[in-house]
């Protein structure tokens, strides 16, 4: 005797996992500007995007609580710009990184430089390499570091605005 395959979430076997109407997450293309609230529902899928985001990995919870994930990203300001930019506390990091569109907002002076990064546990394959560096003061939770240097990639290198490293978390 064959039993019917049934879909664990609405115990019914008339569509795919994809197409449920009771999923309780939603997927999205990643939006730099999104506020990272928990909506509940789901959007279809963009054609000639590849890349998802599961919107409760990075966001507060129905009762306005911050989840593990989203207590790391923090509010930055740069050289007492009243501009605020999202970064992401990393202790992991060594350095302290900024994307390219945030510096020319700013219109920092960048030094040249090729730095190259390597991601977590491979020595052999580059991660991002650095367009060049600027030595900028940093506000985070109202704590000012003055002189800190900062590599600036491409955008498409990095998720946030900032991220914010041992060199500035040491100090």
């Amino acid at each position: 005797m064959q039993k019917d395959k049934r879909f664990f979430v609405c115990n019914e076997n008339t569509h795919f996992a994809r197409d449920c109407p009771k999923q309780n997450y939603k997927f999205d293309r990643i939006n730099r500007e999104q506020n990272f609230k928990w909506r509940g529902e789901r959007i279809e899928h963009n054609e000639g995007s590849n890349v998802y985001k599961r919107h409760h990995s990075l966001m507060t919870d129905s009762e306005g609580g911050m989840s593990k994930v989203s207590s790391y990203i923090k509010t930055a300001r740069i050289n007492k710009c009243p501009l605020e930019f999202a970064a992401l506390i990393d202790t992991g990091s060594d350095s302290v990184i900024c994307r390219n569109s945030v510096a020319k907002r700013l219109e920092l002076k960048i030094d040249p430089g090729s730095n190259v990064m390597y991601g977590f546990g491979n020595i052999k394959m580059c991660a991002a390499r650095a367009l060049g560096k600027a030595k900028v003061d940093i506000s985070v939770d109202s704590v000012k570091v003055k002189e800190v240097e900062m590599l600036i990639v491409r955008d498409d290198a990095l998720p946030h605005d900032l991220l914010i490293g041992r060199s500035l978390l040491d100090r």
